[in-house]
């Protein structure tokens, strides 16, 4: 079976060995962002890949009440289709956001200020 191709925003990243799917919305406007959801979504659907770890770059982004309900969805929607995701490019606003997010999904989703550190708890099981 061959692997889908990447939706534009999305890409593989490599380390320390480890794959991992780079979801890449910074600067993005939440109307950007928001039609990007669910399309991440099925990708990672289609993917199927329950160790599936992602990294998501946030910086310079704008959350809205929308958002938050469209990524409640995609993580419940795609919950299965992977392990782990970490946030970078968190200010104290999205860390709130997130944490609601992880108590109402249940899952590991992290918020992290430094790329390597984030990268690093992504490998680590």
């Amino acid at each position: 079976m061959s692997m889908p191709t990447s939706p534009k925003h999305l890409s593989w990243i490599t380390h320390k060995g480890n794959k991992l799917l780079f979801y890449n919305i910074r600067s993005l406007s939440p109307k950007e962002i928001l039609a990007f959801v669910p399309i991440a979504a099925d990708f990672i659907v289609r993917l199927n890949d329950p160790n599936l770890r992602i990294l998501v770059d946030s910086f310079e982004t704008k959350e809205t009440l929308e958002l938050v309900k469209a990524y409640t969805i995609s993580i419940k929607k795609t919950k299965a289709f992977h392990k782990k995701i970490a946030i970078i490019g968190v200010n104290k606003p999205k860390v709130l956001i997130i944490k609601t997010m992880v108590k109402i999904t249940s899952f590991p989703l992290s918020p992290f200020a430094n790329e390597v550190v984030a990268k690093d708890w992504l490998i680590t099981d």
